[in-house]
């Protein structure tokens, strides 16, 4: 049967409204007439989350938010949103607006770029933007061009990118799962970000940048982006919320029921329980929820700290007492963290006393080392793995402290010495300051959780050193003669904590 080639006034004055609209904000009316162009056979499930991720990218079309970052499940409609829908809008306001577009692989930057194009050839996209057209000169796959000099091009994730660039720089999947939990491939796809996708801005101070991604580890793009503090605005969504949230921004204003799901008409709480047990709860939690910490198997889990506010009074000697250092001489924003620990035992218990970490250069640790000394004088050894720059702080601090010790970590990975010290926190010996009186312990614990896709192990490295010391059998760990016996902690020593 044969389409009328008229419409009702009822149906025509909707239309004008929604032109109206379209020409004036971007949002999910028009993401919704993008998506039906380029998947013409599948649902189309309006949901608030499209309507919040579009309310985030017009605000940044009006300069409002330069650099944004969306975490959301997988299959939700971001790409289409963000890579396609977005990017055609910004041409059909602006002609001669600049758009580069990058992915992790050739096909689907090279697929996003094609329905770009087939949304902007489209009759409605004509009619609604008729002063954009595409030129005749350049109208290829990975790049096009306006007659008013815009473009949208394509790039993929470390790949060359001279003599492109943009006003707005968008980034869609960056990295593939099985890539970012390669340590190189994760380096190496930041890097690119920092030093070539970044630097293509046609003005740093008025473009605009937009990284969309399901998050895969705790330094992966996002995670990268996030540490280094640059103004980021992030709006993250779990497939599950874990706590009652409100999402507020622009004329969204919607109310996350902790246990509820983002886009229950796509995915009902049953079946994302049902994606849990398929996915495992790492791949859920980094994936779906958009936090790549994997509690269920997590090395460190977080009910099994225990916490104090002061020693108990019958605990008069220390059967060991010690601090714990992990070494790192660069004090640059992306260096590693310099981490000193003041451990005691008493019997199976082992309470963390005391912890400073910073980015420190070598005469800022040796400082260091010699304030926390002061601070404590009665512990001893002072643990200092030998490895890196630590028998250069050994070699100096011999000459002004006593009880100096240099360890060997052994043959052992970071993750074997990470489990073989988490049985201690397993069976609930391992004790911490509250952390309403000593906020660095939420650092501590997060780490400790994150382990053993954290970004930094400073925390873990020291603690696990620290710990394997305290055990009985010394294991894998290369301890020289210098071993101290019980040690009295007097009364200006000990912690102003008591046990809970």
């Amino acid at each position: 049967m044969s389409q009328p080639d008229w419409i009702s006034p009822a149906e025509a004055a909707k239309e004008l409204l929604w032109r109206r609209r379209a020409r004036k904000q971007f949002y999910a009316g028009y993401v919704e007439r993008v998506f039906r162009t380029v998947s013409p056979g599948s649902d189309w499930t309006p949901n608030w989350h499209i309507d919040l991720m579009c309310e985030y990218l017009d605000a940044q079309a009006r300069g409002e938010l330069p650099r944004l970052i969306i975490n959301i499940p997988p299959r939700e409609t971001k790409s289409i949103t963000v890579c396609v829908a977005y990017s055609s809008w910004l041409l059909g306001r602006d002609p001669s607006c600049q758009i580069m577009a990058g992915s992790y692989g050739d096909t689907l930057a090279m697929k996003h770029s094609v329905d770009t194009r087939l949304v902007m050839t489209s009759t409605w996209y004509r009619a609604l933007f008729p002063k954009t057209k595409l030129s005749r000169d350049q109208n290829e796959k990975h790049k096009f061009v306006t007659t008013a000099r815009g473009h949208r091009v394509a790039v993929t994730v470390g790949g060359s990118v001279i003599g492109d660039g943009g006003d707005f720089l968008i980034l869609d999947d960056p990295i593939k799962r099985e890539d970012a939990l390669s340590d190189k491939v994760r380096k190496s796809t930041n890097d690119w970000i920092d030093q070539t996708f970044m630097t293509r801005l046609n003005n740093p101070e008025t473009g605009a940048v937009v990284l969309i991604m399901q998050r895969f580890h705790d330094d992966d793009p996002t995670g990268h982006l996030l540490a280094k503090e640059s103004g980021w605005e992030h709006l993250k969504i779990p497939r599950i919320s874990t706590e009652s949230k409100i999402y507020s921004f622009g004329q969204v204003k919607k109310y996350y029921p902790k246990g509820s799901t983002m886009n229950p008409q796509r995915v009902s709480l049953l079946k994302a329980e049902q994606m849990r047990r398929d996915m495992g709860s790492y791949g859920f939690a980094s994936q779906q929820q958009q936090d790549p910490v994997d509690l269920e198997n997590a090395l460190f889990k977080p009910e099994n700290w225990r916490f104090y506010r002061a020693l108990p009074a019958d605990l008069d000697v220390a059967d060991q007492f010690i601090q714990s250092w992990d070494m790192a001489f660069k004090d640059t924003d992306q260096s590693a963290y310099v981490v000193g620990q003041v451990w005691a035992r008493f019997g199976a218990r082992r309470y963390l006393l005391d912890q400073v970490r910073r980015r420190m250069a070598f005469v800022e640790t040796v400082k260091a080392v010699r304030e926390m000394t002061a601070r404590w004088p009665g512990a001893r050894p002072i643990l200092i793995e030998d490895k890196a720059n630590g028998p250069a702080v050994v070699d100096t601090l011999r000459k002004h402290i006593a009880g100096i010790l240099p360890l060997s970590p052994g043959s052992d990975s970071k993750i074997a010495r990470a489990e073989a010290w988490s049985m201690y926190q397993e069976a609930g010996n391992i004790y911490l300051p509250m952390t309403d009186e000593h906020p660095w312990v939420k650092d501590f614990i997060d780490e400790h959780t994150r382990c053993p896709s954290c970004t930094y192990w400073d925390q873990v490295d020291a603690a696990g050193q620290a710990n394997l010391y305290l055990r009985k059998d010394s294991g894998n760990m290369d301890f020289s003669s210098e071993m101290i016996g019980s040690v009295r902690i007097t009364s200006a020593e000990r912690s102003p904590y008591e046990v809970l």
